[in-house]
């Protein structure tokens, strides 16, 4: 499946030799050819836009301005925006979306603005969102293409422009986090544009600051275990840092705790170190406005490498356990929290009446409790 990805030219045309963006060398054998994908199967295409000049020189070749080949695919909120040109019209086909249908695929709240003249369709097709049908057929719903014609899903640039001809979609005309599209007369010329998840196309101000723990942080109960000692943990590591904008957005972070962090610039060298046990909370903040925070919870222990049992104290049987609540580190070094753990578990040698009085467990604790602050 693709999702959140687009194709577009970032750069100003100024070559008087310049042919597309997708440019298709006379010699080059090229059946599909789309402005995002050239085949796609069985899969789903969503929150993805094509803005580009697909120019197939004098090949034959089935051509979409998102997909190429479809064979059995689903396109959700995406669009396509920019120009075909054919050279053999006599053997190609074009659509605004779709190239060539393979088998049964749909076509789901999109939108094309590539005109007309562009498109070129054999009898199979009764839309202009796709060239040709070579099997199944293609479900069309909620879908709209620039055209003063009729053909199914035609509107003018006027009617594109308007979040009323958008039925049954999450759009709006204000930058939000809950709609998919927003619509505003600065951007896009005017047409939808498509809301990345936490990334909002054209958006230039952060107003949203998103801290994820990476995969492999050790986390127990909200808190981020992390040894106190000389170690320092790179900040970069342990965390993703997102906004709602794609450009690069300073964030400064504090600490409730003084001295452990080496900056408070957050960098890929950003690091944080604890000599002692300690909670520490993080505060993450955009440097544009401060305001905008979250927090996340650090707690520093100490790595105990053995611990002694006295059978005065505690006394296990032959074939019985006693059992600790703890955090203990396996082989790999992956903190596990433990609830009734059983004593003779992960140890070199079981507990038994045949001990010594004083036996030593090899294998690593950490403190369940919280150090007193």
């Amino acid at each position: 499946d693709i999702s959140n990805s687009y194709v577009k030219t970032y750069y100003v045309r100024k070559l008087s030799n310049y042919l597309g963006d997708i440019y298709i060398l006379a010699g080059i054998q090229a059946q599909n050819i789309g402005g995002l994908v050239g085949y796609a199967q069985n899969s789903t295409i969503s929150t993805s836009f094509s803005q580009v000049k697909i120019n197939t020189t004098e090949l034959s070749a089935d051509v979409g301005g998102l997909v190429g080949g479809a064979d059995g695919v689903t396109v959700k909120n995406c669009y396509t925006r920019g120009k075909i040109v054919l050279k053999d019209k006599d053997n190609s086909f074009a659509g605004k979306i779709f190239g060539n249908i393979v088998s049964d695929s749909a076509l789901k709240n999109s939108y094309s603005t590539i005109v007309d003249d562009n498109v070129k369709t054999d009898s199979t097709s009764s839309s202009y969102f796709v060239g040709k049908i070579s099997g199944g057929s293609l479900t069309i719903t909620s879908s709209y293409h620039l055209s003063n014609g009729t053909t199914e899903g035609a509107k003018t640039s006027d009617d594109l422009k308007n979040t009323n001809t958008y039925t049954g979609w999450l759009i709006g005309n204000e930058i939000t986090g809950n709609n998919i599209w927003y619509l505003n007369s600065d951007k896009n010329d005017g047409y939808p544009v498509i809301s990345y998840g936490n990334f909002l196309q054209y958006k230039t101000t952060a107003s949203q600051l998103f801290v994820k723990i990476k995969t492999g942080v050790n986390v127990v109960d909200e808190l981020i275990i992390l040894n106190c000692g000389e170690k320092s943990y790179k900040l970069s590591e342990m965390f993703k840092i997102e906004t709602d904008v794609s450009s690069n957005v300073s964030v400064l972070i504090k600490t409730s705790i003084n001295g452990i962090l080496n900056s408070n610039i957050l960098t890929n060298n950003t690091t944080i170190k604890s000599t002692t046990e300690q909670l520490v909370t993080l505060t993450f903040m955009l440097a544009t406005n401060p305001a905008i925070q979250t927090s996340k919870t650090v707690l520093f222990i100490k790595e105990i490498n053995h611990f002694e049992f006295d059978k005065t104290t505690m006394t296990i049987k032959v074939g019985e356990s006693e059992k600790i609540t703890g955090y203990i580190f396996d082989n790999s070094g992956n903190l596990m929290p433990t609830n009734n753990l059983p004593l003779s578990c992960g140890m070199v040698s079981d507990f038994s009446s045949s001990h010594s009085a004083l036996d030593i467990a090899d294998f690593k604790l950490y403190l369940s409790h919280k150090p007193s602050l």
